[in-house]
This record gives structure tokens, sequence and C-alpha cells, in this order.
């Protein structure tokens, strides 16, 4: 994720390259920003195109038939319930 201390292997890691390689500049949480956004972004955006394919495709046409029909078979079934 983009920010050093959402997730714990983040930490770690930042850790872990501070210990075994400390004559580099420390990790802190721009530097953990800039590293990690462009990661979220192609993340973000595979997940939103995923989600389009999966839940705004369009129906085919046999199911709004059915639809259409469990529909008319509800209102009839209502309607001959009566009043109360």
């Amino acid at each position: 994720t983009a920010t050093l201390t959402s997730a714990g292997p983040n930490l770690i890691l930042k850790f872990v390259v501070e210990e075994f390689y400390g004559g580099l500049p420390p990790i802190d949480y721009a530097s953990w920003f800039l590293f990690a956004i462009p990661g979220v972004i192609v993340t973000v955006v595979a997940v939103w195109a995923l989600f389009q394919l999966i839940y705004h495709r369009s129906r085919p046409v046999g199911l709004e038939k059915q639809g259409h029909a469990a529909k008319k078979v509800i209102n009839k079934k209502y309607d001959e319930l009566g009043r109360m």
C-alpha cells in the first residue's frame, strides 16, 4: 500500500533496509509514498476495470424477458390476493 505504516511488512522492510544498508538515505513517508504510488495506481485501475467487466456488462436479452415474465407472474398473484 502507499503509506509506510499501512501494513506490517512495510515497516519490517524499512527496518531491514536500515539495518543492512545503513549508508543509504533513511526510508520516510515521502520516499515510501513515491516508491509505492505507481503500483497502487496500477492496482486501482486494474480492479476498476475488472469490476466494470463483471458488474456493468450488458445482460443477454433472454434474461430481460425472463425478468418481465417473473414480474408479470408476481403482479398477477398479488392481484389474486384481493383486499385484506
